[in-house]
């Protein structure tokens, strides 16, 4: 990969921010994006990368979470008591 600098910035903050965009689109275009998967447990907004293929959530909290969702939506009373 070529990476090409337009100036070299003295704030560290800017080229810690211009490495972060790099990486990111490095990352976005290459060959690890396709095992890029959202968390698919409740309220959970994080992203990992897919290590093997039953992998589902991004941290074992949320693998709890969910499995006490479906425990709670499975056996909850009908009539809301």
């Amino acid at each position: 990969m070529r990476t090409v600098v337009a100036h070299a910035s003295p704030d560290p903050l800017e080229a810690l921010s211009a490495a972060l965009a790099r990486s990111a689109i490095g990352f976005l275009t290459g060959p690890q994006y396709e095992r890029l998967r959202a968390c698919t447990a409740p309220r959970c907004v994080r992203y990992f990368l897919k290590g093997h293929a039953r992998q589902e959530f991004c941290k074992p909290s949320c693998s709890n979470r969910a499995r006490a969702a479906r425990h709670y939506r499975r056996h909850r009373s009908p009539s809301g008591t």
